[in-house]
């Protein structure tokens, strides 16, 4: 698995990190055979501090893709 981390962003009056996280996600898959072993799973995480309100919100988003997770492949 390939993570990638951002630095702090300050706008918009919030605090916002955000992670990147690219895997082949075979450990999904109950017939890897079947399935041709083509699979990439991306996971987006961002953390939200509100500045004027301290209110904090972790949002997840998920990709799946039949793209191979090769060498080449940069997490942003």
């Amino acid at each position: 698995m390939q993570t990638y981390t951002e630095d702090a962003l300050l706008e918009h009056g919030r605090i916002e990190m955000r992670t990147y996280r690219v895997s082949d996600g075979m450990e999904l898959i109950a017939d890897k055979e079947k399935w041709g072993g083509n699979l990439t799973v991306m996971q987006f995480e961002s953390d939200t501090v509100k500045k004027s309100t301290g209110t904090h919100v972790c949002k997840k988003r998920l990709y799946v893709s039949s793209c191979l997770l090769g060498r080449h492949t940069r997490v942003p």
